[in-house]
């Protein structure tokens, strides 16, 4: 029995998706690092010194919440999520689905670890499925250049742009992203 077998009827995909989603509010306020110190005192094993002193010496790479990479990383599920239940045609559906089930997957270590330094590589796996949830979209799917595709399409295009600039810039656009959309609601 394959992981994937365990979430293989509506209701756990249902439970699946408020879970990974849940995991994502902890870690962005950063109650998963607590939960991990927490975990890490009652066990006496120190997972969270692991994780927290890795490479620590290391003084231009910030440990922490990184909005950049969470962001990112959970608008290709969304997008994903939305491509299917959108545009993906019926035969198609429960292999598209099941590809981005598989990328939400890969995405729990980076939402329960990724306050520890170096955490983009724990995004390495997951963004590996990013091509496959993107051409899987356009192979399997039902764009046309005059629907709601193309939106699709320059959505995508418009969070890559905005991941590659925020990291460039060292989260300072994400921070800036933020702050204007909180003070004009």
């Amino acid at each position: 029995m394959t992981v994937l077998n365990v979430i293989n009827t509506e209701r756990r995909r249902r439970v699946f998706y408020i879970v990974l989603l849940g995991l994502a509010a902890a870690y962005s306020v950063g109650l998963s690092e607590e939960i991990v110190k927490v975990l890490s005192k009652l066990t006496g094993i120190d997972v969270h010194g692991m994780f927290a002193n890795y490479a620590a010496h290391v003084t231009y790479y910030r440990r922490g919440v990184r909005w950049d990479f969470l962001l990112f990383s959970l608008g290709w599920f969304i997008g994903g999520i939305v491509a299917n239940r959108s545009f993906i045609s019926m035969l198609h559906r429960p292999v598209y689905e099941k590809m981005v089930d598989l990328y939400g997957l890969f995405l729990v270590p980076f939402l329960l670890f990724g306050w520890g330094n170096y955490s983009d590589r724990l995004l390495l796996v997951p963004g590996q499925l990013i091509p496959v949830i993107v051409s899987g979209a356009l192979v399997l799917g039902r764009i046309r250049i005059r629907s709601h595709g193309s939106v699709y399409l320059l959505g995508l295009l418009g969070a890559t742009i905005v991941f590659v600039v925020s990291v460039i810039h060292n989260e300072a656009f994400i921070r800036w992203l933020l702050e204007r959309v909180t003070n004009s609601v």
